[in-house]
């Protein structure tokens, strides 16, 4: 409070929320998936079996949400969760082979996506990840550009529907992230920032906070 006054004209304030973009999810790529991660065509799951028969392989899950097991046949898998792969594997292997078998079942990697992000962002494009959350695919277009982009207007588009909206304030305020597994072929659009206002002084963050709901 006792130094020099510096007037709101020599201060170039940044937009609330912009510190989430400064590349930090450049190269990296989650394909780990949590015990509610629903299994879907594409995903790699990995099975051993040993004793009276051996066999070590990875195997797809393919379009119709089966993994075909030689001398087991297909197995049902889609759409259960990780949490249940194992139990569903191990009880069609158990039905052919009956005595002294035993099996390992491991989701190894989800079907990569490729994601569209697009409106005003850095680098608008296709994009490809994992698991990774909308967070990690705006970085990797650039992030939101700060002197047009909104923070608190974020869509995503799947099939010409707006399946989601994303307030980005509720991630840098209290931590809540969005809860959406994006899906290939998904657009990730950033809106133009509304009505904001510039607040500095004797504050914890200086900065432009975008106003919503025509405040």
């Amino acid at each position: 409070a006792q130094g020099a006054y510096r007037n709101i004209t020599s201060l170039r304030l940044p937009p609330f929320a912009s510190n989430l973009f400064l590349g930090r999810f450049a190269g990296t790529f989650s394909d780990a998936a949590g015990a509610d991660y629903v299994l879907a065509p594409g995903d790699r799951v990995v099975i051993r079996i040993w004793g009276a028969r051996t066999y070590d392989d990875v195997l797809v899950v393919d379009q119709q949400g089966n993994l075909f097991i030689p001398e087991v046949g297909p197995v049902h898998v889609g759409g259960l969760k990780q949490s249940q792969l194992a139990s569903a594997v191990k009880s069609a292997i158990s039905r052919v082979f009956t005595d002294n078998v035993a099996s390992y079942v491991n989701l190894q990697s989800a079907q990569p996506v490729a994601v569209f992000v697009t409106g005003f962002v850095a680098n608008p494009g296709r994009y490809a990840g994992g698991m990774d959350s909308l967070m990690a695919f705006i970085d990797r277009a650039g992030g939101i550009d700060a002197e047009r982009g909104s923070y608190r207007q974020i869509e995503v588009v799947r099939f010409g529907k707006t399946v989601l909206t994303c307030d980005l304030y509720r991630f840098a305020l209290e931590g809540k992230v969005p809860q959406l597994r994006l899906q290939d072929g998904d657009v990730i659009l950033v809106k133009e920032r509304g009505a904001a206002v510039a607040a500095y002084g004797l504050l914890r963050e200086q900065a432009q906070y975008e106003l919503t709901n025509g405040a």
